[in-house]
């Protein structure tokens, strides 16, 4: 997970959370703001297509949403700013299969 430095960022509770995830936590470089802007973009996009999107009956069904999405966005979403082509194309890596309900391709 990539943030600005903020001080929601450095909170004890924010270090903890991400402790309990396979993510890491990365900083971007002090006064780039490209990439806290692509940073801000993306929590927007994560907002607006995932976490807005219904009421969360359960924190294991958020869950399960999230790394949909995840993978929808990496692997299958057309991101315009790479030419209509998902972010994994770039990478020599095997792209995943996963398909959720909740999220459309």
């Amino acid at each position: 997970m990539v943030t600005d430095s903020g001080a929601n960022y450095r909170a004890k509770d924010f270090a903890r959370t991400i402790a309990t995830t396979e993510h890491r936590h990365e900083y971007i470089r002090p006064y780039t703001p490209h990439h806290n802007g692509k940073v801000e973009r993306c929590n927007r996009t994560f907002a607006t297509e995932v976490l807005r999107t219904q009421i969360w009956l359960s924190e294991a069904d958020r869950a399960t949403v999230i790394e949909g999405w995840n993978i929808h966005y990496k692997y299958h979403r057309e991101h315009t700013a790479i030419g209509d082509q998902a972010p994994a194309t770039r990478l020599n890596s095997r792209v995943t299969k996963f398909i959720s309900k909740n999220i459309s391709s």
